[in-house]
């Protein structure tokens, strides 16, 4: 997975307006006067940001181990502005006590290096559909999340984020359930994105699954949203 960043800088502060398009190749991206194009990789993440198997364990709070909680964050070239991608930290409706926890199933972002193409369940959930891996190297990013509409509004808390921001990031607020992370939110231009399927999701959409039917069997089809 690859992600292109553009930034017009203005002194301190850098002006923003998100566009999503396909990828094309680094030289032949069209730089204005004043923009600077970064591209984020994922290959020098650290070994324990890394999925420890397919199914992200140590993205969960279950984790008998360290589990990753804040997620990977990239500096955009020698600017003060970072990339994160979180885990969402939310209130847990079905733990007993309803504390405020870091768990995958609630939205966020896994790195991972893994290509099981046969797992077809959710404990293949950190696998790409994609023998060699990510877009320029082994490791990628899995999005995991979902939005919930209720009448004319929509809640985005159990999507995932990706947070522009300085280098201390969006951390926890605990004396605040009500605002519980809190950052300085810098501003930037996407560019580009490759995306591709996990495996669990293409084999679900493809074959259907206990919960789903295959997308054939309904004329159905797949749509990624990315919401500013």
């Amino acid at each position: 997975m690859k992600l292109n960043f553009g930034f017009l800088i203005y002194g301190a502060a850098f002006l923003t307006a998100a566009m999503f398009t396909a990828c094309s190749d680094d030289d032949d991206d069209q730089v204005l006067p004043g923009y600077t194009i970064t591209t984020v990789s994922f290959d020098k993440v650290p070994e324990s940001m890394i999925a420890v198997d397919e199914y992200g364990s140590n993205y969960y709070s279950s984790y008998d181990g360290e589990q990753v909680k804040s997620g990977y964050m990239a500096r955009i070239g020698e600017t003060d502005t970072y990339v994160q991608f979180p885990v969402n930290y939310l209130w847990q409706e079905w733990v007993p006590g309803n504390p405020w926890m870091y768990e995958f199933y609630n939205g966020g972002f896994v790195v991972s290096d893994f290509t099981n193409m046969t797992g077809a369940d959710y404990k293949n959930q950190c696998s790409v559909y994609n023998q060699s891996g990510g877009h320029n190297d082994a490791n990628f990013i899995v999005a995991n999340g979902y939005s919930v509409a209720n009448g004319s509004s929509v809640s985005y808390d159990k999507c995932a984020k990706i947070y522009l921001t300085d280098k201390t990031g969006y951390q926890v607020v605990a004396s605040d359930p009500d605002q519980p992370v809190s950052g300085e939110a810098h501003y930037g231009t996407f560019n580009s994105v490759w995306v591709c399927n996990t495996t669990y999701s293409y084999l679900a959409m493809k074959d259907g699954n206990g919960i789903a039917h295959a997308l054939k069997d309904d004329n159905g089809w797949f749509k990624v949203v990315f919401v500013a």
